[in-house]
This record gives structure tokens, sequence and C-alpha cells, in this order.
């Protein structure tokens, strides 16, 4: 585990030097060699790593952590590429978009009450392609405040920042109220400095009618025992609620990103439960989402156009989009 991956690569080969021929024998992954034929993507696929964000196949690189179809993070331990004439196909995905492979390549689909593995010639219209849901085995049940903020005091299970008096648990429970919050920060959160531009204290700004969301970001405030501000914006309808300390500032900065355009999910929610998902996409939907009612075209035996119900959010972040859609995907969803 503690090996440099080319290291770790380099005595896999030694141990197993056909590896790329044969199933390997340690039964964890099976790798053929294409030779100049074989199933590929083409270079601009966009491909899930380790912490939510799509990449294009091109720049993955050796050491990358990626999504499986099994939806666990593994290694990449090596990458090819290689010339290929013939056909490419191309399939719209209803909630995901356009995905591009050559014939042989595999994929799995749901057709007639069965989950198959077919070569990408073979799908039909009627198929649905299957996607990773991307759970964790083990989903967090703690956040560990030490692994994200550094330079900290202990005094059992409290920590503070060096020389403050602000102490908060060192370990705060990754459930549904904690995942909603995150959610309301990555939305409408921020933090404030002190004029040495040090994190002070995280700040969110909500409407004054949200009481909902006020209630959440006060029982959060109370677990973890930091005292809240409510300042009433002037000449508006908003509110800044603060909370108290550096350490729940930079730890949310942390988690979160720092700035509108830097956003994104926390790792821990995009590999965690769903329930852990759920919640915070209620978080940032409360925060930065519209409800809008629109006829899907749909006409219902009674002969009324169908209404449905969608939800509308923009983000400023690419990041934060693509996790977003991934997550939601995971649920179900169709982004």
């Amino acid at each position: 585990q503690n090996d440099e991956p080319e290291i770790v690569l380099k005595r896999f080969r030694e141990s197993f030097p056909k590896w790329n021929q044969t199933a390997d024998p340690l039964g964890l992954v099976k790798v053929l060699d294409q030779g100049q034929q074989g199933s590929c993507f083409p270079a601009g696929t966009k491909v899930t790593v380790h912490d939510g964000q799509l990449k294009n196949i091109e720049d993955i690189r050796f050491g990358d952590g990626v999504l499986t179809h099994k939806g666990r993070t593994r290694q990449v331990i090596d990458t090819m590429q290689r010339l290929y004439t013939g056909d490419l196909y191309r399939f719209f995905v209803k909630g995901w978009g356009t995905i591009k492979m050559t014939a042989d390549h595999v994929v799995r689909v749901w057709r007639d009450g069965k989950l198959f593995w077919v070569r990408a010639d073979e799908v039909i219209e009627t198929d649905k392609m299957v996607v990773s849901r991307g759970v964790q085995e083990q989903p967090a049940k703690f956040i560990d405040v030490a692994d994200y903020v550094e330079n900290l005091q202990c005094d059992g299970d409290r920590v503070a920042a060096k020389h403050s008096p602000d102490w908060v648990p060192r370990f705060i429970p990754a459930d549904d109220l904690t995942c909603f919050v995150l959610g309301l920060y990555v939305a409408e959160g921020s933090t404030d400095r002190t004029c040495a531009g040090l994190v002070n204290r995280a700040v969110f700004t909500m409407h004054e009618d949200e009481h909902f969301e006020h209630e959440q970001i006060m029982s959060f405030a109370e677990r973890i025992g930091v005292s809240v501000t409510i300042q009433k914006r002037e000449a508006s309808k908003a509110v800044n609620i603060r909370l108290q300390g550096c350490v729940i500032g930079r730890l949310l900065e942390k988690l979160c990103g720092k700035f509108c355009n830097k956003k994104h999910v926390p790792p821990f929610i995009l590999t965690g439960s769903d329930s852990q998902k759920l919640a915070f996409a209620r978080g940032y939907f409360a925060g930065d989402g519209s409800r809008t009612r629109y006829d899907s075209g749909r006409v219902a035996s009674s002969g009324n156009r169908v209404r449905s119900l969608q939800i509308h959010s923009a983000a400023a972040s690419r990041v934060l989009s693509q996790q977003l859609s991934t997550m939601l995907v995971s649920l179900g969803m169709k982004p």
C-alpha cells in the first residue's frame, strides 16, 4: 500500500510476465492483449475518476483512480492507444448524453427483464444501458476533522486551531443532517476572513423565509457546539447565518471548495450511500434550485396533457455540474 505506483506495476510485471495476455492469476482483473484489434473508446470519451469528476479518456494517466462498472475505485495500471479504421457506434443515453465506442466493445444492458453483456453492434433501441451506482461497501459514518484541517490541537475527542478557544468535535456524524448542510453550503455558503487572510467563520446567505433551511443550520451548529449569529442584510430579504470558529470554516472549504466556480461535492458523499447522496442533493437544490412545471408532451388516457415537475439549477463550477450529474444518475434520476 505504501509503495509508489511505478514500483507496484514493476513488481506485478516481474511476477506475471504474461499478465497482458491471460487472466490475472490473482483473479482480480482480466486484461487481454488486444493487439491491433479490440474494443476501444475514441478520444473525448468521459471517464469518472475517484472524486466524481469526468476526465477525457486520453487524459487518464497511470496511477489515476477510476470508477469501475461495479462502483469501486480502482487504480489504472496501464494505458494503451492504437490506430483504428472502422465503424464507431454512437449511443444517445437518456439522462447521460452521448457515448461512442468501437463495434466490439461490450456494454451491459437491461433487456426483457434480464441483464446482458452485449457488443456495441448488438445493442437495440429499447435496451437500457446500465451505469455504476458508485456506492462504497462501507459508506463513511463520520467526518474526521483532522483529515481536512491542519495544525490542530487536540483534547480527547475535541479539536481546535492553535491558540484558539473554539473547540469542535473531531468526529462529526456523516448523517442526513450533515449531508444536507453540506449541500446548502455548496449552494449558498462562503467564508469570512480576517485582515490577515485567515478563515474565521463559515457564512450561509439565505432568504429570510427559508425557515426549514435555517433550522437545519442551527441544529448542525448546536451539534458541533459553535455559536451562531444571524444578520439581516439591508435593502433585501436575505440573511447571513454565520457559524463562528475558524475550524468549521476551514473544514467546509476543504470539503466543498472555496469560491463559487470552485465548489464541488465532498468525495465521501460521491462514494457514499443513497441516503447521503439524497440528503446532499436536497440541501443543494434547497439553496440553489427552483421548481418548474412543464408540458412533457405525453397525453394521458383521459386526453389531458401530462404536467411534470422539474428542478432547475445553474452552477458556475463545471466540476460541480459533472459531479451532480454522476450522483443523480447513480440515484436513478435523469439530469
